[in-house]
């Protein structure tokens, strides 16, 4: 799938506000804008106004410039184009590659807090406790006579034992992992229906007490000796 047209600009603001330090709820504060609705249009899951982007510029005091860097402007001229080859002629034509993109860092404030923590679980190997909220499973793929169990929140454990079993994948909207009720299940778990995840790493493994080193051997001393002669 093409990176959108705003991917970008996105990138360039969340990068900006790494370099002050800031995070979300800090790069809110001082654009003005909800932290909610400006973490949906950081992960790219929303548009961005113009109004938006000109109070997250005057936060970071981003200049026109910086914002133009990431696209064609108006006076970008198109590149010229190569003569075609004479007869008898032949052109390789290069391949035009796409330049990898940068990985994105971990931990990544920006993005899906919950989907990052998840991941790091199963990365280690450790059980893996959450909750979700039972209102917002409702097309979840969970029998709705489990539903009706947890009125509030929904306990999910993924023992570390069964984790290829679950079969997770992360897609934009949540969690899907395959449960086992009355029978397997393939479920989506929403990101904004998980409300606390638990860890539970593995104790290391003691270490080896070093062994005593053994003590230097005497030479035996040379020469007489007294001896007491009653």
């Amino acid at each position: 799938m093409a990176a959108r047209p705003s991917t970008q600009l996105i990138n360039l603001i969340r990068d900006a506000a790494r370099k002050k330090g800031w995070n979300t709820s800090t790069l809110a504060q001082h654009a003005g804008i909800d932290r909610s609705r400006l973490k949906q249009v950081l992960a790219g899951r929303e548009p961005m106004t113009v109004d938006e982007l000109m109070q997250l510029s005057e936060a970071m005091e981003l200049t026109p410039a910086d914002v133009g860097v990431v696209g064609l402007t108006a006076d970008t001229e198109p590149p010229e184009e190569e003569p075609l080859p004479g007869p008898g002629v032949t052109r390789l034509a290069a391949a035009s590659e796409p330049e990898p993109e940068e990985p994105a860092p971990f931990p990544d404030p920006f993005g899906i807090h919950a989907e990052q923590i998840i991941q790091l679980g199963f990365a280690l190997g450790v059980n893996i406790y959450f909750t979700a909220d039972t209102s917002l499973l409702g097309s979840s793929g969970i029998p709705r006579v489990v539903l009706d169990r947890f009125k509030a929140a929904m306990p999910i454990r993924l023992d570390v034992e069964y984790h290829r079993h679950y079969a997770p994948e992360y897609f934009p909207e949540g969690l899907q992992v395959r449960l086992s009720f009355d029978a397997v299940y393939t479920c989506l778990f929403p990101w904004a229906a998980i409300q606390q995840i638990t860890l539970f790493p593995f104790a290391p493994e003691p270490q080896p007490e070093p062994e005593p080193e053994p003590e230097p051997e005497t030479e035996p001393r040379k020469g007489g000796f007294l001896r007491l002669v009653e």
